[in-house]
């Protein structure tokens, strides 16, 4: 099923599509939602099927002797003319990003290139996640070309670029047992969903989910000072935990333990212990910049630099120069932001 929906999406078919034939009616309805399922797991190993609309299967069932055949037909966002000549934008797209990525030093850059690209480059869709019905701001079409998506785009986007890179990745929901069915049954359920990505760097696996990475700094109050983040840029499982998402333990994805490609350990940024002159090693550099970012291995550390920093007023000691700074604890409560005018 799973290459008969490969074959024909390629193809842009529009007739049916025998998926098999079973012995009761309840059998062949089990197919039909399964296939269901199959598309919609199909559509994040392969994102450049962005044309193919997969909330929704027609489907047929008729009898041939004693059994029942059943059939389903694909739906397509846009037509096959349109779709050809999108794809052509799109794979232009994807080379130039690849090319540029290449080009970078290590893995590490490789990787964060993409990353930056993306988040610099799209807004997260408030709108279109709002919408039951299927566009291409849903895809990695709507993400990377149209410049405008929500989760699911971010996530195939992401997924596509790393594979042009020879990365192993791929992505990850919010809560596995609910997921496909209700897409299947209730794609409006969306809003309550959420998908992010794994990957693999060197030998160990790591989370990022640029979504909220692009949208946790999105309010009027802090767009002056920063357009996105780096704290879900290739994190561990435990840190992603932090952040109230419901993770699956049984999830069939890799277990992201990694630590050596955090964003903040690289650009050294993180704190172990809590000291005043460490604090102040880690923010002078960053003080030509509208804020500063600091990351602490646990809560009770960053505590510290809080109630010392910000409570205490020592920022001053350290930023003698400006006269309204202000901070913000991220839900993970491992980073704190700094901003100032």
């Amino acid at each position: 099923i799973y290459v008969s929906l490969c074959t024909a999406i390629e193809n842009h078919r529009t007739s049916s599509i025998l998926i098999g034939e079973y012995s009761d009616t309840k059998a062949a309805d089990e197919a039909i939602i399964r296939t269901h399922e199959i598309l919609l797991e199909l559509v994040y190993e392969h994102p450049e099927y962005f044309w193919v609309d997969s909330n929704t299967l027609g489907s047929e069932k008729f009898t041939v002797k004693d059994n029942v055949r059943a059939r389903v037909t694909l739906n397509y966002i846009i037509d096959k003319e349109e779709a050809e000549s999108k794809k052509v934008l799109f794979d232009e797209k994807i080379e130039e990003i690849v090319k540029n990525a290449k080009y970078k030093g290590d893995l590490y850059q490789k990787v964060l290139y993409v990353y930056d690209t993306i988040l610099f480059n799209v807004s997260y869709d408030y709108d279109l996640l709002k919408s039951s019905n299927t566009k291409l701001g849903h895809t990695a079409y709507g993400c990377l070309v149209e410049g405008k998506t929500i989760c699911s785009g971010y996530s195939m986007a992401f997924n596509l670029l790393m594979r042009k890179l020879g990365i192993e990745s791929g992505s990850e929901f919010n809560d596995y047992d609910n997921w496909i069915t209700n897409q299947v049954f209730n794609p409006v359920s969306a809003e309550t969903l959420h998908v992010w990505n794994y990957a693999k760097l060197d030998d160990e696996y790591y989370y990022f989910d640029l979504t909220w990475d692009d949208t946790i700094f999105d309010s009027e109050e802090h767009k002056p000072y920063i357009d996105y983040s780096h704290m879900y840029f290739a994190i561990a499982r435990d840190e992603l935990a932090k952040s109230n998402l419901n993770l699956v333990e049984d999830a069939p994805t890799p277990r992201c333990n990694g630590t050596k490609y955090n964003y903040f350990r690289k650009n050294v940024y993180n704190i172990s212990v809590y000291n005043f002159d460490t604090a102040k090693a880690l923010i002078l550099p960053q003080s030509n910049e509208k804020y500063a970012q600091l990351r602490f291995d646990n809560h009770d550390e960053l505590v510290k630099a809080e109630i010392e920093l910000m409570e205490k007023g020592r920022i001053y000691e350290i930023l003698p120069e400006e006269e309204n700074i202000r901070y913000v604890v991220a839900p993970s409560g491992l980073h704190l932001y700094i901003f100032y005018d």
